[in-house]
């Protein structure tokens, strides 16, 4: 690397600090050692004053049942608890198919206080749901509401009796406003689009909660090795749903070829409709190649080393290289 390379790389990381784009740097940020920066995002979701639930909020983050052999372990991004009620948190980086799923994990939480025999009325509480949505597809983000609220409800004869509530924010629409323009119950969605060191600073000395989580993003974002950790994990994450491709497709042709042909079709929809984004209709091998090749030209693009890029993406570094120099033809 340049000298050139290096004061431009120095000047990025002075000015820019990362987004909260994925479950690796929220996970960092908002856990049960921060809990002080756990509380302030909950007071913006209940729209109340932080003195109300300081040293009130129960950290949670239960793992969550596998309901297939195909379905990874999963924790809810953050799970807590206040006065009764469940507030689940979940960070959907290109949301697409996640509503029912992030739903389904919302009614396991809720069976979790439930027993055998139990009077339901007595254990009867609020959930609440809150979907943070990236959009890949920009028209999509374009189109979709800022910020939709919706209610589940426990009895219809009961409107005011509310089993979960279902908060969905377009974060790429916050991107687009500032801090001071958003009222109280949306500052949290408007933090996690913040990208400029500038903005973070004019933040924390509004915010006295957030001094630890700017100290601790600013740190993030200055790391070279951390930026390079946070490129992996997004390379990584993809690639595994290309894996979960290749099995779900396994299954189906296995089904197929003993007459479960309907099983095949739905299950190859299915694996379609999650595992790649559009444009892939001329098979899966073709599909693969070109999403690995524009993965390695995004990484490329934001510095990251071609060491860590041929280990993520399985190919040679002569291979990453060729693709490097004929993007740039």
């Amino acid at each position: 690397m340049t000298k050139e390379d290096l004061e431009t790389l120095k000047q990025k990381y002075d000015t820019e600090i990362l987004q909260i784009r994925n479950d690796l740097i929220f996970n960092d940020l908002f856990n049960e050692n921060n809990m002080e920066t756990v509380e302030w995002a909950v007071s913006k979701i209940l729209d109340c004053d932080i003195d109300k639930i300081k040293g009130k909020v129960t950290f949670k983050n239960i793992r969550l049942p596998k309901r297939h052999i195909l379905e990874k372990q999963k924790y809810v991004d953050l799970l807590v608890e206040f006065e009764g009620k469940d507030i689940l948190i979940e960070l959907n980086n290109n949301y697409g198919g996640l509503y029912l799923r992030n739903l389904l994990y919302t009614f396991e939480v809720i069976l979790s206080r439930y027993t055998i025999g139990s009077n339901y009325d007595d254990v009867a509480s609020t959930a609440i749901l809150v979907n943070l949505n990236w959009h890949k597809n920009k028209k999509i983000a374009k189109e979709t509401k800022i910020k939709n609220v919706e209610y589940l409800h426990y009895d219809e004869t009961n409107p005011n009796k509310i089993l979960i509530k279902i908060i969905n924010i377009n974060l790429d629409k916050y991107e687009n406003i500032s801090y001071n323009e958003t009222v109280n119950e949306d500052k949290f969605y408007k933090l996690l689009t913040i990208s400029k060191r500038d903005e973070l600073k004019s933040i924390e000395s509004s915010e006295k909660s957030l001094k630890s989580y700017t100290k601790h993003l600013g740190n993030l974002s200055t790391s070279v090795k951390f930026r390079e950790d946070f490129m992996s994990y997004e390379m990584n994450e993809y690639l595994a749903n290309l894996e979960r491709m290749i099995r779900i497709k396994e299954e189906r042709d296995e089904a197929r070829s003993i007459g479960h042909k309907e099983g095949y079709s739905n299950g190859l929809k299915e694996g379609i409709k999650e595992g790649y984004s559009s444009g892939h209709n001329e098979g899966y091998n073709n599909g693969t190649q070109d999403t690995k090749r524009n993965m390695i030209i995004a990484l490329n693009k934001k510095d990251v080393s071609l060491d860590i890029i041929t280990d993520v993406s399985g190919l040679s570094i002569d291979e990453v290289k060729k693709i490097i120099a004929n993007s740039k033809e």
